[in-house]
């Protein structure tokens, strides 16, 4: 009954309007898991009925409106796994949106998923977690390896970083294939590297590659890693 009550609500308001994204938010951990409808001895099959429920709501939902692009989120229910992949193309990393943060999100996350799946914004400064301030480049180029998007108020922006944002999207849209279809290498690693992240992503059909390396700290007189 619930899985058919949200299915038909969440249809009729995706009929309401010309609806294109969807972003399903999972804010709400589940904890002390248990069914007062299962045996005692069978309450460890009640988190699995959830998945399976949640696969069907989505399944059914992505058939009926196969125009809309579903982002769903790992927060709250930590659904960051292949089964949601299925379903949806990308899924929301994290909250962490400070460029610095997302370097050691985004690397680790990589190990096991496709930069084309993980959600990376361009967020407003100083970042509403850490407080930190950045350069718009360093943001953009945190945020190219990733599905990119933009977590700010554009009409705040000064008239020169409009420009400077305008200049980046069009970059991405002609850098975007090389690095969602390429082969994706870590080249330094920001926990072992000291503070040095570097990614790399080269499409063999095109013969073309898009490296970025970022320094977070510099020290005079250091080499740097090769």
């Amino acid at each position: 009954d619930v899985q058919k009550y949200l299915i038909e609500c969440m249809s009729s308001i995706f009929e309401s309007a010309n609806i294109e994204y969807v972003k399903w938010d999972m804010n709400s951990h589940i904890t002390e898991i248990y069914s007062d409808h299962v045996a005692p001895s069978a309450q460890g099959k009640v988190y699995h009925q959830y998945c399976m429920g949640l696969y069907r709501v989505l399944r059914t939902l992505t058939s009926r409106f196969p125009r809309i692009r579903f982002e769903t989120c790992c927060g709250g229910g930590g659904r960051f796994d292949a089964g949601m992949l299925h379903y949806s193309p990308q899924i929301w990393t994290s909250d962490n949106t400070d460029a610095t943060s997302r370097l050691f999100i985004q690397h680790g996350t990589s190990l096991l998923y496709p930069p084309s799946c993980i959600s990376a914004h361009i967020s407003s400064v100083p970042n509403h977690q850490t407080l930190r301030i950045s350069s718009f480049k360093y943001r953009f180029l945190v945020s190219l390896f990733g599905s990119l998007g933009l977590e700010l108020n554009i009409t705040t922006i000064e008239e020169e970083e409009c420009a400077e944002l305008s200049m980046y999207l069009q970059l991405y849209k002609a850098l975007s294939p090389i690095i969602h279809e390429g082969d994706f290498y870590r080249l330094w690693n920001p926990v072992e590297q000291k503070q040095r992240c570097a990614w790399m992503s080269y499409h063999q059909g095109r013969g073309e590659a898009v490296v970025a390396a970022f320094l977070l700290t510099s020290d005079p007189g250091h080499y740097l890693p090769r």
